[in-house]
């Protein structure tokens, strides 16, 4: 793996770099597969499609295939580092809980709780900026179609434009209507709506970062910040206990298979002594 030809060539048995290094490999490689993936889950979150593949298909039709990887380059920015704070620290705190290496569940569950933490806290300005990308789209406010000819479907006609007749009924003419006056469009064909998407609020992740500061100041990087911590700590606690704890267990299985096949016999549990009959 990454982690022991890291660990390799700097000549130690586990260093915190080694961990980062390895993290920050392996979530480049998920997050180039997984982020379409989190477009639609942001999406569907929100409420606004019934299921994954309506949400693709609508996603693909109306802002393109492009729109999957919206925030991709954000995404890479704050999981790579998120990913070198989690592993480093992961690591360093389970060298200071236990420096001989003889860790426990209870290590484990610390040293990730501790480390997803951190890593949670000290990327949520990023997770801002990404989540403010993704969503843009589908959070801003519609603006309101135009009939062919350039009267508002919705309300009165632009300013400078002379109202219809209030008796036409020609097809393709606005017309007022009885209760309001405001002008509408028939439905036909030759006047049908033109929908006009919103301009989007954030262009790049720069923009995006000067509009949030302008707009709300420091205190918007930090929005949810506590609940994005308390997700991260059980969350990397219990995934780094679960990998070192089944590691570990494929790692005595394989010892005992291979010294059964050189021996014959399985090794004797620790503290009994091979030919005699254990203590009850």
């Amino acid at each position: 793996s990454c982690k022991m030809r890291i660990n390799a060539a700097l000549r130690r048995e586990s260093h915190p770099f080694a961990g980062s290094a390895a993290l920050v490999m392996g979530t480049l490689a998920h997050d180039s597969i997984m982020t379409p993936m989190d477009v639609i889950k942001q999406r569907l979150q929100l409420g606004l499609h019934a299921g994954v593949m309506s949400c693709a298909r609508h996603i693909a039709a109306a802002e393109g295939l492009p729109a999957f990887y919206a925030s991709f380059g954000v995404t890479i920015l704050m999981n790579m580092p998120y990913a070198a704070v989690m592993g480093g620290t992961n690591e360093a705190l389970r060298q200071l809980l236990r420096p001989d290496g003889q860790h426990t569940a209870s290590d484990f569950l610390a040293a990730g709780a501790g480390s997803g933490m951190l890593a949670a806290a000290l990327t949520n300005p990023l997770d801002v900026v990404k989540t403010r990308l993704q969503t843009q789209d589908v959070t801003a406010e519609p603006q309101p179609a135009l009939c062919k000819g350039g009267a508002s479907a919705a309300g009165a006609p632009p300013h400078g434009a002379r109202q219809p007749p209030a008796m036409s009924l020609h097809p393709g003419l606005h017309t007022p209507t009885a209760s309001t006056g405001r002008v509408r469009c028939l439905p036909t064909a030759a006047s049908a709506p033109v929908v006009q998407r919103p301009a989007p609020l954030y262009t790049s992740l720069w923009q995006a970062m000067q509009r949030i500061h302008a707009e709300e100041g420091m205190r918007g990087f930090w929005r949810g910040a506590g609940p994005r911590v308390l997700y991260h700590a059980p969350s990397v606690a219990i995934s780094w206990t679960t990998y070192e704890t089944v590691k570990m267990a494929l790692g005595s299985s394989r010892i005992m298979r291979r010294h059964s096949s050189t021996s014959g016999a399985l090794p004797a549990p620790p503290g009994v002594v091979p030919g005699k009959t254990p203590p009850f």
